[in-house]
C-alpha cells in the first residue's frame, strides 16, 4: 500500500500546478525572445534595409532603369517571375526608380525606429521583395535570408520596447519603486508582482531560483512567431553543413580554397594563406559549429547563457568570414539577425553595467520637460525612449518642480504654479519659458541646452558627444542655445494656436496592448510558415513530410520563402575566373574595356594596355557583391545572349556618348579567362574563350 500511495503522491506531484508553471517557465526560456532583443532585431534588419538601398543606388543608372543593362523587356521575357510582379516594373525611368528607391528607405527608416511598425515592416518586407525580383540576378544567398528575415517582423512584437509606437511620459515603474522615498515627483502607482507560493515545491527548486527565473521570463515574448524564427535559423546552418559533404570539407582544406578565390579574397585572408594546419582547424570548426551551435538556442539547461552563447558564436563566425571573404550583405544580415537571440541576461548585466558606469551610485537625474513646447515633449520622448536606460532618470512635467525638496534656488522664467487642466496649463504657460530642465543628485539644476548635455552625459550611447559638445567654445554654445531657443517659442505659439492635443497629452500614458484576436491570427500564420519552412528545407534534402506536395512549393515561391543553403557546397570553386573585354576604335586602335576599372568608369577611362592578364586590383575591378554576381550567375551563363546584347549596347551608348570621331568605339569582344587552382596554391596556365563579339555601329 506503501508504494501504491507513494507512486500516486509522484504522480500528484507531477502534475501540480507548481510543477506545471515549472516547466512553462523553462519552455518559455527555451523558445521565448526578449522584448530588447526583438527592438535591437527590427533596429538593425531596418539598417541592413537601409544600406542596402544606399548601396543600389550608386547603379541605380546602370542596373535598375531602362538605359541600363536591364531594360524592361529583358526582364519580362528573360528574368521575370512567374510568382511575384515586381513593383519595381512600374515604370523603369530614372527619376521613378530614384522615388521608388526613396520610398523604399522612408519605409525601412519608420521600421527602425518603431513608428506605425506593423504596418512599415510589412510595407519594407514588400519593397524588399519587388527589389530582389527586379534585378534578381544581382542577389546571393544573404538577399534570400534577409527577405525572409524581413517577414518575421511582421508578427513579432518589436516594437514593445525603444520604438516610437510604444515611447510615453509615464516612468518606468521599478525606477519609480526604487526611488519613491526620494522623490515626491510622481505617484507610484505600481502592482505587487509578488505571487504566493505554496509551501510544498514539488520539484524542490528553490524559491528565490524560481523567482529569479520568472524575474526574467516578465521580459520574454512566446509565440509560434518566435519559434519560426528559431526554426528558420537553425534550418540555414544545419542545411549549410549538409551540403557541405565534398572531401574539401572532410580533410579540411575547404578554407584554403574559399580564401584562394580572388574576388572574395581580403588582405588578412592572403596572410591566412601559408597557415594550412591552423586553416584546416578553421574548416573543421565552421562545418562543426553550423551544425552544434543551432542547438544552443533552446537548449533546456543553463537557458540564457548558452542562448548567448549561441548568439555570440554566430556573430564570430561571421566576423571570421568577413574577415577573409568580401560577402557584402550577408556578413551584416546574418550577423545583425542574432541580436535576436541575446537573453534577458545580457541586457540586464549589460544595463547594470552601463548604468554602474555612469551613474556611480547617484539617485535617478530628474528631468523636467515643458508641456506647451513640442520642441521640449519630442525631446523628451527621443532621450527617454532611445538613449537613456529606463533606471537612470525620471522625468515629470515642469508644474511639479515645486515638489522637488532638493531646490532651494530660485527658478527664474519657470512658471511653477500649478492651475486647471493640462490643457489649460499648456495655453497659459507663458512664451520663452525654459523647455528643458534637470536636476541632478546634488540639487545643482541645469536648464535648456545644459540641462540637455548633462542628460546625454547619462547615456551609454551619448555620453562621448556630451564630452566632447562639453569642449566647445563658451560663444558657440551661446550662439546654439538662441537657436534652440527660438525653436522652442516657435513650437510653442504653434501648439497654442492649434486644437489638435499636444504631444504630452497624448503620450502620457502606455497604449493599450492589442486585442487578442491579432494574437490567434499571428500564431495561425506562423505555425503555416513553421510548416512551409521545414517542408522546403527538408524536401531540398529530398526528404518530404506529411501532407507536402506541389501546392506548398508553390505557396513558398508565392511568399518568396523559397531557399537553399548550399554557399561553397559540396566544396568551394577551385577555378577562378576573371574577364577581358578588348575594343576596336574607329580608327583601329585597340582598347581594354574592363581592367583598371573601365568597365565601370566608360565616360573617362580609356585603357590602351590590351591583354588577358588578371585585373589589378581585382576587387574593385568588379565593383560591389552585386556586379560579381551579375558576371557570376548572369553573363557567364549559357543562355544569356540576350543580358550580352544589352551589355554591349550599354557599353556602346556610354563610351561613344563622350568619344567622337575617330575615338569612337566600332567594336569589342568580350573574353572569359579562367585558371584551375591547385592544392598547392600553384594554378594552371590561364586560357580564354570567347563569349560574346558586339559591333556598335557600321562603318559607312
Amino acid at each position: 500500500m506503501g508504494k501504491v500511495k507513494s507512486k500516486k503522491q509522484v504522480l500528484a506531484n507531477l502534475m501540480s500546478k507548481d510543477t506545471m508553471r515549472a516547466v512553462w517557465q523553462r519552455f518559455v526560456m527555451m523558445f521565448g525572445m526578449d522584448y530588447r532583443s526583438l527592438a535591437a532585431y527590427r533596429f538593425t534588419m531596418g539598417c541592413c534595409v537601409m544600406g542596402d538601398i544606399v548601396e543600389r543606388m550608386g547603379d541605380l543608372y546602370t542596373i535598375y532603369t531602362e538605359n541600363g543593362l536591364f531594360p524592361r523587356h529583358l526582364i519580362v521575357t528573360k528574368y521575370s517571375s512567374n510568382y511575384f510582379v515586381p513593383i519595381h516594373l512600374a515604370n523603369t525611368s530614372w527619376w521613378a526608380q530614384l522615388c521608388f528607391f526613396l520610398i523604399h528607405f522612408f519605409f525601412a527608416f519608420n521600421m527602425a525606429i518603431g513608428n506605425r511598425t506593423k504596418l512599415y515592416s510589412f510595407l519594407t518586407w514588400a519593397m524588399t521583395v519587388s527589389l530582389q525580383a527586379y534585378v534578381g540576378l544581382v542577389g546571393h544567398g544573404g538577399d534570400v535570408y534577409f527577405r525572409i528575415l524581413l517577414f518575421f517582423t511582421i508578427f513579432l512584437p518589436t516594437a514593445e520596447c525603444f520604438s516610437v509606437d510604444k515611447w510615453t511620459f509615464a516612468n518606468n515603474s521599478s525606477t519609480m519603486a526604487r526611488d519613491e522615498e526620494q522623490s515626491p515627483l510622481v505617484e507610484v502607482t505600481t502592482v505587487d508582482e509578488a505571487k504566493s507560493e505554496s509551501d510544498a515545491r514539488a520539484n524542490g527548486a528553490p524559491k528565490v531560483r524560481e523567482s529569479y527565473a520568472e524575474s526574467l521570463n516578465k521580459h520574454r515574448f512566446i509565440s509560434f512567431a518566435t519559434i519560426l524564427v528559431l526554426l528558420q535559423m537553425s534550418c540555414m546552418y544545419v542545411a549549410s553543413y549538409f551540403h557541405k559533404y565534398g572531401e574539401e570539407w572532410k580533410n579540411g582544406e575547404a578554407t584554403f580554397y574559399a580564401i584562394s578565390l580572388d574576388y572574395f579574397q581580403t588582405p588578412f585572408a592572403r596572410m591566412l594563406l601559408p597557415w594550412r594546419t591552423t586553416l584546416k582547424l578553421m574548416t573543421l570548426a565552421v562545418a562543426k559549429w553550423e551544425f552544434i551551435g543551432a542547438f544552443c538556442w533552446y537548449m533546456p539547461f543553463y537557458t540564457d547563457y548558452l542562448r548567448i552563447l549561441g548568439a555570440v558564436g554566430f556573430m564570430a563566425l561571421h566576423a571570421g568570414f568577413v574577415s577573409c571573404l568580401r560577402l557584402g550583405l550577408f556578413f551584416w544580415v546574418c550577423f545583425c539577425a542574432q541580436t535576436i537571440n541575446l537573453s534577458p541576461v545580457f541586457w540586464e548585466y549589460t544595463f547594470g553595467f552601463f548604468e554602474r558606469r555612469l551613474m556611480k551610485g547617484a539617485r535617478p537625474l530628474r528631468v523636467f520637460y515643458n508641456t506647451s513646447s513640442p520642441l521640449s515633449q519630442y525631446t523628451t520622448l527621443i532621450m527617454k525612449t532611445f538613449f537613456i536606460l529606463p533606471t537612470c532618470a525620471i522625468y515629470a512635467p515642469m508644474d511639479k518642480i515645486q515638489e522637488e525638496p532638493a531646490m532651494a534656488m530660485s527658478m527664474s522664467t519657470i512658471n511653477t504654479t500649478p492651475f486647471g487642466s493640462d490643457d489649460e496649463q499648456s495655453k497659459r504657460r507663458r512664451i520663452g519659458d525654459d523647455w528643458f530642465v534637470t536636476i541632478d543628485g546634488n540639487g545643482i539644476r541645469r536648464k535648456n541646452l545644459a540641462a540637455l548635455n548633462h542628460l546625454a552625459s547619462k547615456s551609454p550611447l551619448l555620453f562621448a558627444f556630451a564630452w566632447l559638445f562639453s569642449k566647445v567654445p563658451e560663444v558657440v554654445c551661446s550662439v546654439a542655445g538662441k537657436i534652440v531657443n527660438l525653436i522652442h517659442i516657435k513650437t510653442q505659439e504653434s501648439q497654442a494656436c492649434t486644437r489638435r492635443p499636444s504631444v504630452y497629452i497624448r503620450r502620457r500614458h502606455h497604449r493599450r496592448p492589442s486585442h487578442r484576436i491579432f494574437s490567434v491570427y499571428n500564431n495561425t500564420v506562423c505555425l503555416i510558415m513553421c510548416y512551409l519552412v521545414l517542408g522546403f528545407n527538408l524536401n531540398i534534402f529530398h526528404h518530404t513530410i506529411p501532407g507536402w506536395g506541389f501546392k506548398w512549393t508553390q505557396l513558398a515561391f508565392l511568399l518568396r520563402f523559397d531557399q537553399g543553403w548550399n554557399m561553397f557546397s559540396p566544396a568551394p570553386p577551385k577555378v577562378h575566373w576573371w574577364h577581358a573585354i578588348h575594343g576596336v576604335l574607329d580608327d583601329g586602335t585597340r582598347v581594354e574595356l574592363f581592367k583598371d576599372n573601365a568597365f565601370h568608369d566608360l565616360l573617362t577611362n580609356i585603357n590602351y594596355k590590351v591583354d588577358f592578364e588578371k585585373p589589378v586590383p581585382f576587387d574593385t575591378t568588379y565593383g560591389n557583391h552585386r556586379w560579381f554576381k551579375f558576371w557570376e550567375n548572369g553573363y557567364n551563363q549559357f543562355g544569356s545572349e540576350g543580358l550580352r546584347l544589352e551589355t554591349g549596347r550599354y557599353i556602346c551608348r556610354q563610351f561613344n556618348s563622350v568619344n567622337f570621331g575617330d575615338k569612337m568605339l566600332h567594336s569589342f569582344t568580350v573574353y572569359f579567362v579562367h585558371e584551375f587552382m591547385n592544392l598547392d596554391g600553384t594554378v594552371t596556365a590561364p586560357q580564354h574563350q570567347s563569349l560574346w563579339n558586339h559591333i556598335c555601329y557600321e562603318k559607312k
